[in-house]
């Protein structure tokens, strides 16, 4: 008789305990831990320009930009977004496991990270309540973008368009300027 796998469940407990290693993320999604390699140059200027535009696009009265942030429900969850945004109600230096509300996660993906940021990371998000969930995708030069309790995601190549709730302020993001220079095969 074949006895089934058991992985270990971990908690945010056991994910503080780790090692901290260069260009190592860890991440916890209902207790498994997810390792996610350093990103590569590319992944880092392309989170740039975003949290760029994101911070400039919103007012620090309404909600604020992090980059990364992290979506901290313990025991068992743990998950950091390239760029977070939160509602200012929470006030800087409000610890991470103490904000409750999450209005946009954003994920660069990269050839590993990808099954993952598509399928896993956006149900969480989903299920979690997050307002607005973006993946990002350099190979594919777009921007797909979820919003909780939808289906399918809005696949955007040209503009992607985002007000944070309480706002009247729009700002827009410009897909082609998100990746321009970037070319051929990519280690993101």
């Amino acid at each position: 008789m074949a006895m089934p796998a058991l992985l270990p469940r971990y908690t945010v407990d056991h994910l503080d305990e780790l090692p901290e290693y260069p260009g190592v993320r860890y991440e916890l999604l209902d207790g498994l831990l997810l390792v996610s390699p350093a990103p590569s140059s590319v992944h880092a200027v392309i989170t740039s320009r975003l949290i760029s535009v994101l911070s400039n696009g919103i007012s620090e009265e309404h909600a604020f930009v992090a980059a990364p942030g992290e979506i901290r429900l313990e025991p068992f969850t743990s998950l950091v977004p390239d760029a977070l945004v939160y509602p200012a109600k929470y006030g800087l230096g409000v610890p991470w496991k103490d904000i409750g509300e999450w209005l946009l996660a954003v994920e660069v993906v990269s050839p590993s990270s990808a099954v993952y940021d598509r399928d896993y990371k956006r149900r969480a998000y989903s299920a979690l309540g997050v307002g607005e969930y973006w993946v990002v995708d350099p190979m594919q030069r777009a921007i797909e973008v979820s919003h909780a309790g939808d289906g399918q995601p809005r696949i955007e190549r040209r503009a992607v368009r985002y007000r944070a709730p309480g706002s009247a302020r729009e700002l827009q993001v410009d897909v082609p300027q998100v990746f321009s220079g970037v070319r051929g095969l990519i280690r993101v």
